[in-house]
């Protein structure tokens, strides 16, 4: 699989995934040291302005103005990396930010994530993506320019361009990941980079609502039943019937989400035979029921 098909594939099950995002751009004047704890989120900090130290996973790097690092791991952002660090709260930090123009400036975004240590996309995510000024696309300098022109301006239409821009940034950084070789992927991530397992999960993906066995799988993938579910297995972490069922769930809870179709439709929709199927296999995956977790239309009497 090519890496353009690859980035496509990411960019789409990612959209389809996470539950929001959130984001902040503040001055710092004086010492700094912020912890960010790892819990139901992953996000990116630019340095739009100044220096700040990154202390993650045992490692220190400086971070220089114009920086883009990815985490989805507990890390320190600090002016001196003997500082002691203080919990991010986001109100506080506001609250005694620096006027503008002041010290380093950052901005931060962050992707919400609901069971992100058990998601088959997220959790096999790398625990910390680098893109220095100098060794990365242009593009990347555009967007940064993007995010940081709409934060400061706050016009009208500014949350709905920034969620759009915080998602490219996340495309970006993955892209580059991937044009970098993909460092230590892991999990399905890696299984892209695979031929077989690469053509398997496009066809999960973007065709889940076929009536799909593991025999028609590895037939459409050029392989046996065995090889398939072995080295899908080895790759991914589950099976590709499981990842099949936790994608047609994804988008079923996407379209509760959206409350403009009955259940039984969304049951057709996504590839189950009956609205009694797909409630069964939601609440076994999600812990309730649809009707209690989106504002799905109720079935119409007869």
């Amino acid at each position: 699989m090519d890496h353009t098909r690859q980035l496509d594939l990411l960019a789409d099950m990612i959209a389809a995934s996470h539950i929001g995002t959130t984001y902040g751009r503040s001055w710092h004047d004086g010492p700094m040291a912020l912890q960010f704890a790892a819990r139901e989120s992953f996000g990116f900090h630019v340095v739009i302005s100044g220096e700040v130290w990154l202390l993650a996973r045992g490692e220190r790097h400086l971070l220089r103005s114009g920086d883009v690092v990815m985490l989805s791991c507990e890390h320190v952002l600090a002016t001196d990396p003997e500082l002691k660090p203080v919990p991010f709260v986001e109100e506080d930090v506001l609250a005694n930010a620096a006027p503008e123009g002041e010290g380093v400036c950052l901005l931060c975004g962050a992707y919400l994530v609901e069971d992100m240590l058990e998601h088959p996309i997220f959790a096999n995510l790398p625990p910390l993506v680098l893109l220095s000024v100098n060794d990365r696309s242009p593009s990347v300098d555009g967007l940064v320019t993007l995010l940081d022109h709409e934060l400061r301006s706050q016009r009208p239409g500014t949350r709905t361009i920034v969620n759009r821009l915080v998602d490219a940034m996340l495309v970006q950084i993955l892209r580059h990941w991937i044009e970098s070789g993909c460092p230590q992927a892991r999990g399905w991530i890696g299984a892209l980079q695979d031929p077989i397992l690469g053509r398997v999960l496009a066809l999960i993906h973007n065709d889940y609502d076929a009536g799909w066995t593991l025999e028609s799988l590895a037939r459409a993938a050029g392989t046996s039943r065995s090889t398939l579910a072995r080295n899908f297995s080895a790759a991914v972490g589950t099976s590709p019937m499981s990842f099949l069922t936790r994608r047609r769930l994804e988008v079923a809870r996407d379209l509760l989400a959206r409350g403009t179709m009955r259940l039984d439709e969304i049951a057709d929709e996504v590839g189950y035979a009956t609205s009694f199927a797909l409630s069964k296999a939601y609440k076994r995956e999600f812990g309730v029921a649809p009707m209690h977790s989106a504002a799905a239309p109720r079935r119409r009497r007869a």
